[in-house]
């Protein structure tokens, strides 16, 4: 499953907001060449990154691991999580209740082995190693800057990468 970020802009007229506005988020497509199918295939194959201001130099992904590299802005500071699940990872998971006591259908609540932070880099380039237990690793980049138009207050821009099969993830459905 692949990762997003869009604007979902209804509101163009009083920027910033907090409405809907257009230019919080976007898809930085990685493609060889500008043309309408070249960009498509590349979405269609995971080959892009969300974000919402910080950019990528590089993003490499081997069978070893997972290499980032920012394309930094002076004066700003970049940290790099590794986000990843691993083998052995706690299933169950419970509704989620509404305050009238209703579950909501949307999601559920999961253990926290599940998308925890399993590495932290400070600066502009980062690598994670795979262990051999890692089902997915999947980076996200915070800079220190803070956003323009944020959609809530203190939003600071990010980026985020699609998620690595890891070791333990390749066989897995």
């Amino acid at each position: 499953m692949f990762g997003l970020a869009t604007d979902d802009g209804h509101s163009y007229h009083n920027i910033p907001s907090r409405t809907s506005n257009p230019g919080r988020g976007w898809i930085e497509v990685l493609s060889r060449e500008l043309t309408p199918e070249a960009i498509v295939k590349s979405i269609e194959r995971g080959y892009f990154y969300a974000s919402s201001g910080v950019k990528l130099e590089r993003f490499l992904v081997s069978p070893r691991g997972v290499d980032v590299l920012v394309r930094p802005d002076p004066g700003i500071d970049y940290t790099i999580d590794f986000i990843g699940t691993r083998s052995g990872y706690a299933k169950e998971s419970e509704p989620v209740i509404d305050p009238a006591g209703e579950q909501v259908r949307t999601t559920r609540r999961y253990s926290n082995d599940i998308g925890r932070v399993i590495k932290t880099v400070s600066g502009t380039h980062g690598h994670y190693t795979f262990a051999p237990t890692d089902l997915y690793i999947r980076a996200r980049i915070t800079s220190s800057k803070k956003h323009p138009n944020p959609s809530v207050p203190g939003e600071y821009e990010q980026a985020w990468c699609q998620p690595v099969r890891g070791p333990a993830g390749r066989n897995h459905p």
